[in-house]
C-alpha cells in the first residue's frame, strides 16, 4: 500500500511492516470470511476480491456498498455474527 500511495519513494526499503496476505492466505484452512468496502480509500476494494480468489474453501466474500475504510461496523457486526452462526451450524452437521 505504501508503494501505491507514495509511488516516488522506495517503499519496499522504508516500510518495515509486511502484510503479505496474498502469500500467507494459502496457509489458512479454516472457514474464512472476507468483507470489504466498495468506497475504501485506504485499501483498494480489488484487494479483498483478490484475497478471496486466492483463499482455500470454505470461504465467503461480501462487499458492503456505500462504505469506506472506517464506517463499516454497523453492517459488519450483524453480518459476521450471522456468518459465525452458519459456520457453527455447518460444523455440527
Amino acid at each position: 500500500m505504501a508503494q501505491i500511495d507514495f509511488p516516488i519513494f522506495p517503499a519496499e526499503f522504508i516500510a518495515l511492516d509486511r502484510f503479505d496476505n496474498a502469500r500467507k492466505i494459502k496457509n489458512i484452512h479454516a472457514p474464512l470470511l472476507i468483507v470489504n468496502r466498495d468506497r475504501d480509500t485506504i485499501i483498494p476494494p480489488s484487494q479483498g476480491r483478490q484475497l478471496y480468489m486466492l483463499a482455500n474453501d470454505p470461504r465467503e466474500f461480501y462487499s458492503l456498498p456505500n462504505h469506506g475504510h472506517n464506517d463499516l461496523f454497523e453492517d459488519f457486526a450483524p453480518l459476521s455474527i450471522e456468518w459465525l452462526k452458519q459456520i457453527r451450524t455447518n460444523s455440527e452437521q
